[in-house]
């Protein structure tokens, strides 16, 4: 049935003896038979019956009740935006939305904050980094946290861009490590209690930083949405301008045991040192690989591994200045998704953790897992953390 022109994306229905509510992205409707009705309203996400009133919940907007044939304000919470769900029995009400869960316990009393668990600042977690005993965690889209024995921290900076894509731990010797945080507008170096920031201004390729690496030397090597470059004492250093590499998007970064720097792009997987005029392209077209868009790297002795969108892992063995290529499988590998362990490579995919000896094509998935879409997993002492899109999971033996 039609209710409106732009009003067919109904996101919740409550029916009223012989009335229909329905709210939809274009504001909240009530259908009577053959009478259709529009309140006002834009995205409603949610229409319900609290104290005997019809209320809708928008996307943006505050909670409103139906009076009079229009939508009013209600008594809820300023703080209470976003409102995803809403509900109410016998006087006693709960709401839910961007700043939490609020609870009130009868129809007269005020409304108050449900007490948050201890947790990360979301559960969208993009990247795990450990420094001694602290766990430091990166979110898509809700900033940064350290966890150390059981207490979270909350990590906020005016120069940290909440958006984090990679992290990094650069320990120091006499000196506490300082830990690089890879974001959507450059890359923060938090020392301490003190943060700095590179971006695009101060020579970084592009806004958007993916990925981050140690090389041998000291240096950092970090891959942007349009190339890599080396940080070190003084200007960045850009690679892929003077070698004319395609290497736009460069989602892992790595060196490997004979000292070559390998970038791993939507483009397939460049080989090269700083000075080469030309750098070596792996790819489907040339046989060594099964998918082109390249989202980790796992370097460990004479070999590379290398984890694809959607081609899972192949090992690159050194030979000289060639490569042997071995595809083992399995799944869809997330950006910086490989990890080494001891003697076990873990893989963290869209479908789960597998764990291999990155020699045979053989996988055990990790149950256990809260969503399937995993994205990270550290390693303190006996504990394996393992990040996913719904949380942060700790693993004992």
């Amino acid at each position: 049935m039609t209710i409106a022109t732009g009003a067919n994306e109904v996101t919740s229905l409550l029916g009223d003896g012989a009335k229909l509510w329905i709210a939809t992205t274009a504001g909240l409707y009530s259908r009577e038979g053959s009478t259709v009705r529009h309140y006002g309203g834009s995205d409603v996400r949610r229409v319900a019956r609290m104290d005997g009133e019809i209320v809708a919940a928008s996307l943006g907007g505050r909670v409103a009740r139906v009076e009079r044939g229009r939508l009013a304000s209600t008594t809820l919470p300023d703080a209470l935006v976003l409102t995803q769900a809403i509900a109410e029995r016998d006087g006693a009400a709960c709401a839910g939305g961007l700043d939490g869960l609020w609870l009130r316990e009868r129809g007269d009393a005020a409304w108050v904050a449900a007490a948050r668990r201890s947790g990360p600042p979301a559960n969208d977690i993009s990247a795990l980094a450990v420094d001694g005993e602290r766990l430091w965690v990166g979110t898509f889209d809700h900033g940064l946290a350290i966890y150390e024995r059981g207490t979270w921290t909350r990590f906020a900076h005016a120069k940290l861009d909440h958006r984090v894509n990679a992290l990094l731990v650069e320990e120091r010797a006499g000196a506490a490590a300082r830990i690089w945080v890879a974001t959507a507008t450059g890359i923060s170096i938090i020392d301490g209690t003190a943060v700095s920031q590179l971006g695009k201004q101060d020579g970084l390729p592009a806004r958007g930083v993916l990925a981050l690496a140690r090389l041998r030397d000291g240096r950092i090597l970090a891959g942007t949405m349009h190339g890599a470059a080396i940080l070190g004492a003084g200007h960045p250093i850009p690679i892929g301008l003077k070698q004319n590499l395609e290497a736009s998007n460069v989602w892992a970064v790595a060196e490997s045991e004979d000292g070559s720097i390998w970038l791993g792009t939507t483009t397939g997987l460049y080989r090269g040192r700083v000075d080469d005029k030309e750098w070596t392209r792996y790819s489907v077209a040339t046989g060594h690989l099964r998918d082109d868009w390249v989202m980790a790297l796992a370097p460990r002795g004479p070999a590379i591994w290398v984890g694809t969108y959607k081609a899972g892992v192949s090992r690159f063995d050194l030979t000289g200045d060639g490569v042997t290529a071995t595809p083992l499988g399995d799944g869809w590998i997330n950006p910086g998704g490989l990890s080494w362990h001891g003697q076990t490579l873990h893989a963290a995919t869209m479908e789960g953790v597998r764990t291999g000896d990155g020699a045979q094509a053989t996988w055990t998935e990790m149950r256990g897992m809260p969503g399937k879409d995993t994205t990270a997993t550290a390693r303190i002492g006996t504990t394996l953390f393992v990040s996913t899109r719904r949380g942060l999971v700790a693993r004992t033996p």
